[in-house]
C-alpha cells in the first residue's frame, strides 16, 4: 500500500478516536450536572457507547497496521 495512504488512513482513526475522546470528557461533564436520574442515565449509556467506539476503532487501526506496517 502507498505509504501516503497509509498515513492518510491512520491519521483519520487517530482523528476519529480523539473526538471520541473528546466526545467522553464532554458526556462526563454534563454527567456531572445532570439534575434527574434519567438524565444522569443518559449519559452513563452515552459514555459507555463511546467507550465502546473507541475500543473498536483502536482494534481497527491496530489490524490495518499489522496488516500494511507501521
Amino acid at each position: 500500500m502507498d505509504s501516503l495512504v497509509k498515513k492518510w488512513v491512520k491519521t483519520l482513526y487517530d482523528e476519529a478516536i480523539d473526538e471520541t475522546l473528546e466526545a467522553i470528557s464532554n458526556e462526563r461533564l454534563w454527567l456531572k450536572g445532570s439534575a434527574t436520574v434519567t438524565q444522569q442515565y443518559a449519559h452513563m449509556e452515552n459514555i459507555k457507547r463511546y467507550e465502546e467506539y473507541v475500543e473498536t476503532l483502536e482494534g481497527l487501526k491496530e489490524s490495518f497496521i499489522l496488516k500494511n506496517g507501521g
